[in-house]
C-alpha cells in the first residue's frame, strides 16, 4: 500500500472519528450544552438526525435490531406513552426517546465491525469532557452561570458538567471507559497514564465540589478496587450488583418515606429531613401509591412546583429507582430491571476472562451509588454505561482477534 493511500485512509478515519465524537457529545446532553440555547438546540438537532439516519441503516443496511436496541426501546416508548397519555412533557419524552434508543443503535452498528474505535474515540471525549469541566470549576469558582426554579429557588453552584450533584456520574464514567481503554491498550504505559490522571482529576473535582455523594461514589469505588485486586479469581457477580441496589433502594426510600429513620437520624443529633430527600421520598412514595403500576410519565416543569415547595431545588425523585417508578410506575421499573438483568446474563455467559467480567460489577456499583440520591432516569451515562458492558463480549473478540494478527 503506498504513502498516499495510507494517508488517504487515515484522513478518513480520522474524520469519521470526528464526526462520531461529535454525535457522542451531543448525546452526553452535559448541564451547560443544555443551559446554553443555540448549543442545546444543535445537540438536540444531532440528536434527531443521527437518530433517523442509525433507523434506515437498521432497516436498509443491517436488517436487524439488536436485543439491546429492543429492551431500550421498550424501556423508552412506554415512559413515553403514558407521557402521552397523561399530557406531559412532550418534548422532553421525545428526547428521551432519541437518547435511550440512539446510542444503543450505535453500538449495534459498530460492535460487529470496529467496537474497540467506539470505545477509544468515547474514552478521548470523555477525557476532554471532564478536563474541561475541571477548567470551568477553576476558572470560575463561584459558578459558571446560574440556575433557578419556578419556586424561585437559585444556585451559582453550576458548572459544565451542571449542578454540582450531577458531576460525579461523568465522573466515574469517564473512568470505566479509560479503564476498559486500558484493558484493552496497545500501549500499556500510555494508557495507565492516561487512566491514573483521570482519576486523580475525579477525586480533585469531587474535592472541590464538596459533593456528598461524589464522596461516598468515591468511598463504594475504592472499596469494590479492592475486592476487584484481592479476588482475582472471583467473579463479583453483576446480577448480584444490581440486586444489592435494589435493595438499597427499597431500604432508603421506603423506610426514610415511612419517617422510620427519623429517630435513628436523632440518635445523631441530625434530623432525618434536613437533606430535604427524605421530605421528597415521603412526598413521592404518596403520591406512588395512587398510580402504582403506570406512574405519572414525564411531568411538565410547572407540574413539578408540588416538588419544589418540598425541597428548594427538587426537580426529580432524588433516587433512580424511584424516579423510574414515579414516572412510569413498577411496569417501567420491571422492564428496566430485566434490561440490567439481560446484560448481566449476556456477560456472565458471553464474558471469558473473570477480569474483564469484574471491571463492569465494579464501575457499575460504584456510578449508580449516585443514582442512589439523584434522579437519573434519562442520564446518558446511565444508558452509556450499560450499552458499554453489554458490548464487552464484542471488545474482548475483537481485542484476541487483534493480538492474534
Amino acid at each position: 500500500m503506498g504513502v498516499g493511500m495510507r494517508i488517504s485512509i487515515s484522513k478518513r478515519r480520522l474524520s469519521s472519528d470526528a464526526i462520531l465524537g461529535t454525535v457522542l457529545v451531543a448525546y452526553m446532553g452535559t448541564g451547560y450544552l443544555d443551559h446554553v440555547k443555540w448549543a442545546d438546540f444543535l445537540c438536540s438537532g444531532i440528536q434527531l438526525v443521527s437518530f433517523f439516519a442509525l433507523i434506515i441503516y437498521h432497516c436498509a443496511v443491517l436488517k436487524k435490531v439488536s436485543k439491546l436496541t429492543l429492551y431500550f426501546s421498550i424501556y423508552a416508548i412506554v415512559l413515553a406513552l403514558i407521557t402521552f397519555i397523561y399530557h406531559g412533557d412532550y418534548y422532553t419524552a421525545l428526547i428521551f426517546v432519541f437518547r435511550a434508543v440512539s446510542f444503543p443503535m450505535l453500538v449495534n452498528g459498530l460492535c460487529e465491525r470496529e467496537p474497540l474505535r467506539l470505545l477509544r474515540v468515547l474514552t478521548f471525549i470523555m477525557e476532554a469532557l471532564i478536563y474541561v469541566n475541571l477548567l470551568t470549576i477553576l476558572l470560575a469558582p463561584n459558578g459558571l452561570y446560574h440556575y433557578s426554579t419556578l419556586t424561585g429557588w437559585e444556585s451559582d453552584q453550576v458548572w459544565f458538567f451542571g449542578l454540582r450533584n450531577a458531576h460525579p456520574q461523568y465522573l466515574m464514567f469517564g473512568c470505566f471507559c479509560s479503564a476498559l481503554n486500558l484493558y484493552f491498550s496497545n500501549n500499556v504505559r500510555r494508557d495507565r497514564l492516561r487512566f491514573i490522571i483521570i482519576n486523580v482529576v475525579m477525586v480533585w473535582t469531587i474535592y472541590l465540589l464538596k459533593s456528598g455523594g461524589g464522596y461516598t461514589m468515591l468511598a463504594v469505588y475504592v472499596a469494590m478496587l479492592l475486592v476487584y485486586y484481592l479476588c482475582k479469581n472471583i467473579r463479583i457477580s453483576f446480577d448480584g450488583v444490581v440486586v444489592l441496589h435494589l435493595v438499597v433502594f427499597v431500604a432508603i426510600t421506603v423506610f426514610s418515606a415511612t419517617y422510620l429513620f427519623v429517630s435513628f437520624f436523632a440518635l445523631f443529633g441530625k434530623n432525618g429531613t434536613a437533606t430535604g430527600r427524605t421530605r421528597i421520598w415521603a412526598e413521592v412514595f404518596s403520591r406512588i401509591s395512587k398510580r402504582p403500576v403506570w406512574g405519572y410519565g414525564i411531568m411538565k416543569r410547572e407540574d413539578l412546583y408540588w416538588l419544589q415547595v418540598v425541597a428548594a431545588g427538587a426537580a426529580s425523585a432524588h433516587n433512580t429507582m424511584m424516579d423510574i417508578v414515579f414516572r412510569g410506575g413498577f411496569a417501567t421499573l420491571a422492564i428496566f430491571l430485566l434490561l440490567l438483568f439481560q446484560v448481566g446474563k449476556r456477560i456472565r455467559n458471553r464474558v471469558e476472562k473473570t477480569s474483564l467480567y469484574n471491571l463492569a460489577s465494579v464501575f457499575f456499583c460504584a456510578l449508580f451509588v449516585v443514582y442512589q440520591s439523584e434522579g437519573a432516569y434519562m442520564s446518558s451515562p446511565l444508558f452509556m454505561i450499560i450499552c458499554l458492558i453489554w458490548l464487552m463480549p464484542n471488545l474482548e473478540q475483537q481485542n484476541a482477534c487483534e493480538n492474534k494478527g
